[in-house]
């Protein structure tokens, strides 16, 4: 691989939308709480609690930094920032009970829990990459939702690290959360490359600090204007095994 060195040593993840398929899991796990709460309650209509959910949840996420808290008391766990996000669309909905939002809350995290699913190429990446890398992932997110997903889906057995924004007190693109990740892999910052789906996070975070930063651009997007320049843009992961084991032989 030509813009990447041969001495790369590890080569770090990032989780969502790179490695597992969220925004579907998320989406048919939304599908599924609403219906569910729909048979529970008759007075609540499936379609459009879901469309307003997925609003609001949108509105709430953007409006979030890379430390996801709840507005009122500050908390970063997975379950204390559903039930308000669920909370926050029951209001929007015209629903004021909190007991709804709690039990919404319960249910989709079982449902999310159920749903977790890898992109069909992240396993067969990480299989062929771990013999000669050393493999971390670097998450946004709450600590126990991104330690669940990397649980669920079997991969943490292909992981030497594993840094999440929620446990550390920072996230991407704050250099904090790249220099914890090298640190515990015990490598430079030229020694490692980063894969992921955002450019303002993934590819200016490691950028920042000297990693190689690779874009996985799964929906072929036209990069923005302006935007930070990757080092590689990849459209899946199988490029991106092709390319390092390639460099290697």
């Amino acid at each position: 691989m030509s813009v990447i060195s041969k001495h790369v040593r590890a080569v770090f993840f990032d989780l969502d939308e790179t490695l597992l398929d969220d925004d579907r899991s998320m989406r048919e796990a939304v599908t599924r709480t609403c219906q569910a709460l729909a048979r529970h309650h008759k007075h609540i209509d499936s379609t459009k609690l879901e469309t307003t959910y997925l609003r609001v949840a949108e509105e709430w996420w953007l409006g979030s930094s890379s430390v996801p808290r709840t507005s009122e008391s500050g908390s970063t766990a997975g379950r204390d920032i559903r039930i308000e996000v669920w909370g926050k669309a029951f209001n929007a909905y015209g629903l004021t009970d909190k007991d709804l939002a709690v039990e919404a809350a319960d249910i989709y995290t079982s449902e999310r829990r159920a749903g977790y699913c890898l992109f069909p190429d992240a396993s067969q990446a990480l299989q062929a990459l771990h013999p000669r890398y050393t493999l971390g992932v670097i998450t946004n997110g709450p600590a126990e939702t991104q330690r669940e997903k990397l649980h669920v889906t079997g991969i943490v057995p292909y992981l030497h690290t594993f840094v999440i924004s929620g446990e550390l007190g920072v996230g991407k693109p704050d250099p904090g959360i790249f220099l914890k990740a090298l640190e515990s892999a015990k490598v430079t910052p030229e020694e490692a490359v980063h894969v992921g789906d955002s450019l303002t996070s993934d590819v200016a975070g490691a950028r920042g600090i000297g990693m190689y930063a690779v874009w996985i651009n799964r929906t072929k997007t036209a990069r923005p204007q302006n935007a930070p320049d990757p080092d590689l843009e990849i459209h899946n992961l199988h490029d991106l095994v092709s390319l390092l084991i390639s460099d290697r032989l």
